[in-house]
């Protein structure tokens, strides 16, 4: 049988392995894959590149079955161990009936399943019993598990340590067949198993690691959802994969309760209805209870805002008034001061003026001396320096010609050491060539030898001839050597003429130079002279100029003086007025520049009044000080304007917002008078703006006809009487006690009494005027000033300099003589040679031409004998020949250098008698020129040592000059600033007692007003304190306070408004007869309403948060399967069209919009097919298409085990091909064991468990296919 199957095998791995088999090894012959198998594996290879998507295999552990061990289980006797398996694809292959599907029942035995699904009435039937084995009593299995960590090798892991699991089950012959689990060796139960595999992956619930013999097809048949809830459908089928299956228990019972809910709220809103029924026919008289109250307490917030704006008015008119009192005091005590103090610094400053002039006056003595000084040393560092100049200029003369005559002596010394060896290398030069000629004369001796036939004639001839010659070349020889010396003595005579000539034309050049020099220094202290006169004639306009200055600085000084107090008074004037108008003043330079247009100014300039008025107005109309605009846009730009300047707080009237006024006659009462009507408005448009301050205010004489008038009649008024006495509508009195209130508003439009702003601008303009000219003519002073005190410098810089440069002049002068003296002594040594030299020049040409005459004549006859011994020798030449020749020519060459060596000698002879006369006279002119050097030095040395000394002087007399200079010109400061701070001071005495009147003046005015405005603020806050406002009984929590307004919200409120609104409430109240007992019955209704209210709140809160879980879990249901079915049904169509090579199949939902209402239905479409249901294809194809489901699901939801039993027993070749190849690519992370008969599926297996049975019971042998070797 095994050997059967090993025969059957198509293709065998070649590849060494890491696992032995129970198996020998065996040779077996294959036939090749059929050429369409190979395609296959090659597009599925390819394909599961691609589709590889397990994490690498030394990720993370994974469960593997090692092994079965079966006891008396079905077909197997006695104990039989299964395996070991691959961690990957194992294939269990046997003939029909050999009990192979008998280990994927041992396997569901362990795993719990019940004894028909492995084809058993009753466990005890799954005992092994046969001919052989007739009574066995129990039966066992044990499945041998451990963890695995993938290598690198397609059979290599490593199993992790500690996870080696044996679970089994053991059931016994009896009445219960009772079976037993076991946990490594420990009693368990079914539970713990399941919970045990599950934990470890094992999908137990679904089971999809689990194909039995002919379910393969029953996957696909599912119907798209189940007829019932104890049957599966493909829907329930996936949802149990997807995971959402768990989520329908919850979705039902949530289902339940909204139901329960919803009913259960519907009852609590019609209790609601009906009360809210009986709340409504409560609503007129409740209604109209809450207008009245709403009218009281609209009227205390009206009383409320025009109180505290009386109030704030009256404190930031305390504020500001408190404010001008501490800058007036200030101001006071500063001029006090300043008054005190000044008193006394006026003493000091003249006691220390007097003192700083007497400093003054002996330091500027002191300053004059020390400049005479220093001008004394400077003319004695100027003598020096000419003097050190001329010795400088001498001693490098002298320098230089001591150099040349040193360098000519040393020459000459040079020359006379050189001489012995020179005239020894010629003399050995000599040696060597008269060793040559006498050894080239042997050789040319011996080739005349060999031709003395030839050549005796002509040599006896020549030998004859050059006796002749010697005579006359000793003769020659003589005469050279004496013209030779007497050439060498004319050259040093004719050379020393030369020199004294150059140092005529040196001396020459240096007398013009110096002659230059003179004339540009006598130009330069000519023009020195000429610039001095004019400092001096500058100087003296200068001191005229500033004379009138000084006696115009006094005048322009007391006009500014006199513009300054104008000024002072001016402001002083204004000083009450002007913290008032600030704000005033600044939102009006706003209006002229046209960023705030609109402005109309200040209420009570507005409009005139009777100055007998002015007490009663003021008090009586605190809205004089608010400020008129035309809209309540351009009251807004002012308050953000002041909010963003700092400059306080003001109040507005917009006349676009104005009341129109009551047109109707109005009657006084007796002995009384309407403001309003006493008000003359600077234009009519302001008429309804003071009507609406005003009102019917009315003004009387004293305080007894006031109380009368206000409190004697049907109607009250407000009156106020003329000493300021004030009578409220509501009976507040206020005013007496004190200064009253008054200049609210004036009689005129125009006062001439009071400055102006523009008046005020115009003296500032003066005074700035008047500071301007002082400043200019102080300024020009300044520059002549310092003109003055430049010029005062430059002229002891110019005497000083004239000094020097005729100090200068002198030396160059000196400079001249020495010159021309020198011109003098060289012109009469130029005039040429001396007598005695002149004699020897002539004495030596004589000898000279007398030698040359001699020496021509004996070169006549010299010449004569050497041209007949030449022709001697020419003969004699031509006679021997080349070589006689060649050797004639090398002898008279050595002849010619021997001769020019001695010519050498005796030219080395010569030169050496003429230097060592030379050397004697330099060296005695070098001794001389030292000396003179020596003197110089010792003549410059006493000059330097005197030059330090005057330049100590110098230094010394500087640093005095410049402390003295330095302290003269603070000294100098310092008493021009106590001049000008005495003058100063002078004016401001003079003013200080008129200031400090007016300022004590104005104190007392803002004290009283003060005063006055605090006790109104008093009575104010004492009234606001009583305001309270009503409830209606509606809100638990207590009654709220009354508004405390911001400044931002009372400067947008009007007095007059408020008033005319509290009036026209009064009246409202009046009319109104609520019926207040309707608010209790009201109150009781709603709160029976509020409770039913919340009851149904409550309920309504309780449906929807049921609600809101039920759809929430609904949802997550849904998405959760969605993207699972969607992730499956792309995979199903992926592994389908690989399966088969070009198919289609899809999972579809029977009802898109609610995949859970109709199911799934699985659709394909077979190659070159068209779409069919699965319950229409072949039994290939549906196991095709359910294998492409499982592919995808495992793809989905990887499980790490798979057991298969003749999964393709209905697939033809190809198509087993097809998915024995996917198999094996796919169990890299994954252990699948598949019983198959299918050459195509077994032959990629990488291990064989063989079955087969001998003598009815089954055995079993595991190989390893690697190890088998293909011959």
């Amino acid at each position: 049988m095994l050997a059967a199957a090993a025969a059957a095998t198509d293709s065998v791995a070649t590849d060494s392995a890491t696992t032995t088999t129970t198996a020998p090894v065996v040779v077996v012959k294959t036939e090749p894959m059929p050429s369409s198998s190979a395609a296959v594996a090659a597009q599925l290879a390819a394909l599961s590149l691609r589709d590889q998507d397990a994490p690498p295999a030394d990720a993370t552990p994974r469960l593997m079955i090692a092994k079965l061990i079966l006891r008396n289980f079905k077909s197997y006797a006695g104990a039989v161990e299964i395996g070991p398996f691959h961690k990957s694809f194992t294939s269990i292959v046997g003939p029909n009936g050999s009990g192979k599907s008998n280990v994927i029942d041992a396997l569901l035995f362990v795993f719990g399943f019940k004894a028909k699904k492995m084809r058993q009435g009753k466990l005890s039937d799954l005992i092994h019993k046969s001919a052989q084995y007739p009574d066995l009593e129990s039966a066992g299995v044990e499945v041998h598990f451990h963890e695995i960590v993938d290598l690198a090798g397609p059979d290599d892991y490593r199993v992790v340590p500690d996870s080696q699991l044996v679970v089994s089950r053991t059931v016994e012959k009896s009445k219960t067949d009772k079976s037993t689990y076991r946990i490594n060796g420990r009693t368990s139960s079914f539970g713990e198993v399941t919970d045990l595999l599950k934990g470890k992956g094992v999908d137990l619930d679904h089971k999809r690691f689990l194909i039995l013999q002919g379910e393969v097809e029953s996957i696909a048949l599912m119907k798209p959802k189940a007829p019932s809830e104890h049957e599966d459908g493909l829907l329930e089928y996936m949802e149990d994969i997807i995971g959402t299956s768990k989520y329908k228990e919850q979705i039902e019972s949530l289902g339940k309760d909204l139901d329960a809910v919803s009913e259960e709220r519907e009852e609590k809103l019609h209790r609601l209805k009906i009360v809210e029924k009986e709340k409504a026919s409560l609503e007129p008289k409740k209604l109209e209870a809450e207008q009245f109250i709403e009218a009281e307490n609209e009227l205390v917030v009206k009383r409320n805002q025009l109180h505290q704006l009386d109030r704030y008015e009256k404190t930031m008119e305390a504020e500001n008034c408190g404010k001008e009192i501490v800058e007036l005091n200030t101001h006071l005590e500063q001029e006090r001061a300043n008054f005190s103090a000044i008193s006394k610094e006026v003493g000091e400053l003249e006691k220390r003026y007097k003192s700083v002039s007497q400093e003054y006056s002996e330091m500027f003595e002191n300053t004059e001396a020390l400049k005479k000084e220093a001008q004394k040393t400077d003319r004695k560092e100027v003598e020096l320096r000419e003097k050190e100049k001329h010795l400088v200029a001498k001693k490098k003369k002298a320098e230089k010609t001591l150099k040349q005559d040193v360098f000519t002596m040393n020459d000459h010394k040079t020359w006379m050491k050189n001489f012995d060896s020179d005239l020894e290398k010629t003399e050995k030069e000599v040696n060597e060539l008269n060793e040559r000629l006498a050894k080239e004369e042997k050789e040319l001796e011996s080739i005349s030898e060999t031709l003395k036939g030839k050549t005796q004639v002509f040599q006896a001839e020549i030998e004859k001839k050059q006796v002749e010659l010697l005579p006359w070349v000793e003769k020659i020889n003589e005469r050279q050597s004496k013209m030779d010396v007497a050439h060498s003595e004319l050259e040093i005579l004719v050379k020393k003429s030369e020199a004294a000539q150059m140092a005529l034309a040196q001396a020459q050049k240096s007398l013009a130079e110096f002659r230059v020099v003179h004339a540009e220094k006598v130009a330069k202290i000519q023009e020195e002279t000429e610039n001095l006169e004019e400092f001096k004639s500058l100087l003296e306009q200068l001191n005229n100029k500033l004379q009138k200055y000084i006696e115009k600085e006094a005048n322009l000084k007391a006009q500014v003086n006199t513009s300054r107090d104008k000024v002072a008074e001016a402001r002083m004037s204004m000083q009450s007025s002007q913290s008032r108008n600030a704000i005033l003043s600044n939102l009006l330079k706003q209006k002229q520049s046209g960023k705030i247009p609109g402005i109309c100014g200040r209420l009570g300039d507005l409009g005139v009044i009777d100055d007998k008025y002015d007490v009663a107005i003021t008090t009586a109309c605190g809205a004089l000080n608010n400020i008129v605009v035309d809209t309540v846009e351009c009251a807004q730009k002012c308050i953000e304007f002041l909010k963003v300047q700092n400059l306080g707080v003001a109040t507005f009237i917009c006349l676009d917002k104005a009341q129109p006024m009551n047109n109707a006659k109005f009657t006084a009462p007796e002995n009384s008078k309407r403001l309003f009507d006493l008000v003359t408005p600077k234009e009519s448009r302001y008429k309804p703006i003071f009507y609406q301050v005003l009102r019917d205010t009315l003004v009387t004489k004293d305080l007894k006809l006031a109380n009368n008038i206000a409190f004697g009649g049907p109607v009250r008024f407000r009156v106020v009487t003329l000493e300021g006495q004030l009578i409220d509508a509501s009976g507040t009195m206020s005013g007496g006690g004190g200064r009253p209130q008054c200049g609210g508003m004036c009689s005129k439009f125009s006062n001439a009494n009071v400055v102006s702003p523009e008046q005020l601008a115009e003296l500032e303009a003066e005074e700035k005027q008047a500071e301007m000219r002082l400043d200019e003519h102080m300024a020009k002073k300044k520059q002549y000033e310092t003109e003055q005190n430049r010029i005062m410098k430059e002229i002891p810089a110019t005497e000083f300099g004239i000094s020097k440069l005729q100090m200068e002049l002198g030396s160059v002068e000196k400079q001249i003589s020495d010159a021309e003296k020198q011109v003098q002594t060289l012109s009469k040594k130029s005039d040429g040679p001396s007598k005695e030299d002149l004699d020897k020049i002539s004495e030596l040409k004589l000898t000279i031409t007398k030698l040359q005459v001699e020496i021509s004549k004996l070169q006549v006859s010299k010449t004569k004998i050497d041209d007949e011994i030449k022709g001697l020798q020419d003969q004699i030449l031509q006679a021997g020949g080349v070589k006689l020749r060649s050797q004639k020519a090398t002898v008279d060459g050595i002849v010619q250098l021997i001769d020019g060596c001695n010519d050498q000698i005796k030219k080395l002879k010569v030169e050496k008698t003429t230097r060592e006369k030379a050397l004697v006279k330099i060296e005695s002119s070098i001794e001389r020129k030292e000396a003179e050097m020596q003197e110089a030095e010792a003549e410059y040395e006493q000059v330097e040592k005197s030059l330090v000394e005057v330049s100590k002087a110098q230094v010394t007399l500087k640093a005095q000059l410049s402390d003295a200079e330095g302290a003269l010109e603070d000294k100098a400061s310092e008493k021009e600033s106590l001049k000008a701070e005495l003058d100063s001071k002078s004016t401001v005495i003079t003013n200080f007692k008129n200031v400090e009147m007016r300022i004590m003046s104005s104190i007392a005015e803002k004290e009283k007003i003060v005063k006055d405005a605090q006790k109104l603020v008093k009575q104010l806050t004492a009234t606001i304190a009583t305001l309270q406002l009503q409830t209606t009984g509606f809100e638990e929590e207590p009654v709220e306070p009354l508004r405390e307004y911001t400044e931002d919200e009372m400067a947008m409120m009007d007095p007059a408004i408020l008033e005319h609104d509290i009036e026209k409430l009064n009246e409202t109240i009046n009319k109104m007869t609520p019926n207040l007992n309707a608010l209790t019955e009201y109150r009781q209704k709603m709160a029976v309403y509020l409770t039913r209210f919340k009851e149904l709140e409550d309920s309504t809160a309780k449906r929807d948060e049921i609600r809101n879980a039920h759809e929430k879990l609904r949802k997550k249901r849904l998405d959760e399967f969605m993207d699972g079915f969607y992730t499956i049904s792309y995979k199903l169509k992926e592994m389908y069209q690989m399966i088969t090579l070009g198919g289609n199949a899809e999972l579809e939902l029977v009802d898109s919009m609610d995949p859970f209402s109709e199911g799934i239905i699985f659709s394909v479409m077979p190659p070159k097919k068209s779409w069919k249901n699965i319950c229409n294809l072949s039994g290939g194809e549906k196991t095709l298409s359910s294998l492409a489901l499982v592919f995808a699901l495992h793809h989905y939801k990887p499980t790490p085990l798979y057991f298969m039993d003749e999964i393709d027993a209905a697939l033809d070749f190809r198509n087993v091909s097809i998915v024995a190849n996917y198999i094996k690519e796919r169990t890299k992370n994954a252990q699948f064991i598949i019983v198959s008969l299918r050459n195509n599926m077994f032959e990629l297996a990488d291990r064989l468990v063989g079955i087969y049975k001998t003598e009815n019971t089954t055995k079993s042998i595991t190989i390893n296919p690697n190890t088998i070797v293909i011959e």
